[in-house]
């Protein structure tokens, strides 16, 4: 089974890597058996980027966005892990004043446009094995929230379990290309005003990879 991992840094991936002894191929793959890892860099253009040039190359049987998030909901505290199945551009629009506007809210977009349903991704890839995680949805954003108003807003306008810089550009390209997918989150901080954010990256990098370890191997 032919599968690719997106991470955004190395930082995120780099345990499987050294216990698998992934060889290094070019500065951003690297590569064990039938597994591939891309290390796309931080934000919606890299993932995209990257994973356009990497599946337009070679069709694979899953691809996996697998990655670190801030969590919104109580359901996922710090090393829980997440499978999105739903994701969004959440700061992709206009300000109107003190109000922002989605592309859809301004009719730019229509809400059912390929690859959205109601402004949303939906995951509904079948997938070759199950996964043992529970569901979230998700927002995806180019500012993380650590803001009142800012956090106050997004919880109301979309009422996401947790948030990452990549995953709605992941499914994004994923969709169109008619590609199995799925986007593993493990939570590394609670969202919050940011001087009083509970952070443990360690915890959740631990926790992802082994996650994953037992998933694919």
């Amino acid at each position: 089974m032919s599968i690719l991992i997106v991470s955004s840094t190395i930082k995120e991936i780099l345990q499987l890597i050294d216990k698998y002894d992934f060889k290094q191929i070019t500065n951003h793959i690297y590569q064990c058996n039938e597994i591939t890892i891309l290390i796309s860099g931080i934000g919606i253009h890299n993932i995209s980027l990257h994973t356009t040039k990497q599946i337009s190359k070679k069709k694979y049987d899953l691809v996996i966005n697998a990655g670190i998030a801030g969590s919104f909901s109580q359901e996922f505290q710090l090393g829980e892990i997440a499978n999105v199945t739903s994701d969004c551009f959440a700061d992709l629009g206009i300000e109107d004043g003190d109000e922002f506007k989605s592309l859809f809210d301004c009719e730019l977009v229509s809400k059912n446009e390929f690859p959205f349903t109601n402004g949303y991704i939906l995951n509904k890839s079948i997938l070759p094995f199950p996964i043992q995680a529970n569901s979230a949805s998700a927002i995806t954003v180019n500012t993380v929230s650590g803001n009142g108003a800012t956090i106050k807003f997004r919880k109301k306008k979309y009422n996401p379990d947790i948030e990452s810089m990549e995953g709605a550009g992941f499914a994004f390209v994923c969709e169109h290309f008619n590609q199995p997918y799925i986007q593993i989150r493990s939570v590394s901080n609670m969202i919050d005003v940011r001087s009083n954010q509970e952070w443990n990256f360690d915890l959740a990098v631990e926790k992802l990879n082994s996650f994953l370890s037992k998933l694919l191997f």
